[in-house]
């Protein structure tokens, strides 16, 4: 995934870059049947209150499962796919590291949404622009399928390694994971086996 100079300059402008093309329409499909499934094993939790902020609404319902990686091969391959580490690295530079990864739900008819944020303040860096998130939809959020259909979506956080403010960091080695520079394994210091190379080979597992 090679990013032009205009794109590189917009993200560094503006702060976003859309790319719709960045994944196959068999990658998303593929993420769909997984997510059905860990929604089937019940991993997925409401996260929506009532007015009190502490009560778990029974109205409406914004699912989600953070990390993801403990739950799914399928899901901790992703952010090591090769065109992950390369588009981000184009934006933020490298060496790359992930943060987390999320999944969102929200269900047909009463899905919540979610209060507006700025993801950078989950990294606590002191360059902004040495970190970033990576949203993915894996439904069409538009005017045309109203909230009568499923919507979700997968975060992954990606952070800058050179970052001398480490207060980021999580206490395990495997939430934290290298996917480029010198220190990155593919995910064998971190998980004890090999992930990169292994994402296609999950997409076709769920075809």
């Amino acid at each position: 995934m090679k990013f032009s100079p205009q794109q590189v300059k917009r993200f560094r402008d503006e702060g976003w870059l859309g790319v719709p093309e960045f994944w196959t329409d068999r990658e998303i499909s593929a993420m769909r049947v997984e997510l059905q499934g860990l929604r089937d094993a019940g991993l997925l939790h409401n996260v929506s209150t009532e007015c009190d902020g502490t009560t778990c609404s029974k109205r409406k319902a914004n699912l989600q499962l953070c990390p993801m990686y403990p739950h799914s091969r399928f899901f901790r391959a992703m952010p090591f796919a090769d065109k992950v580490a390369q588009a981000i690295g184009q934006l933020i530079g490298d060496p790359v590291i992930l943060h987390l990864d999320q999944v969102f739900l929200k269900p047909a008819v009463h899905g919540a949404g979610t209060n507006w944020h700025q993801d950078i303040a989950c990294f606590r860096i002191p360059d902004p622009l040495g970190g970033t998130a990576m949203w993915t939809a894996m439904h069409d959020a538009t005017v045309a399928n109203k909230t009568d259909s499923d919507r979700a979506g997968i975060a992954h956080h990606f952070v800058n390694g050179s970052m001398k403010d480490i207060r980021w960091r999580k206490k395990k080695l495997s939430e934290n994971p290298w996917l480029s520079g010198p220190a990155a394994s593919g995910g064998e210091r971190e998980y004890g086996e090999r992930i990169s190379g292994t994402w296609e080979r999950e997409v076709e597992r769920l075809h």
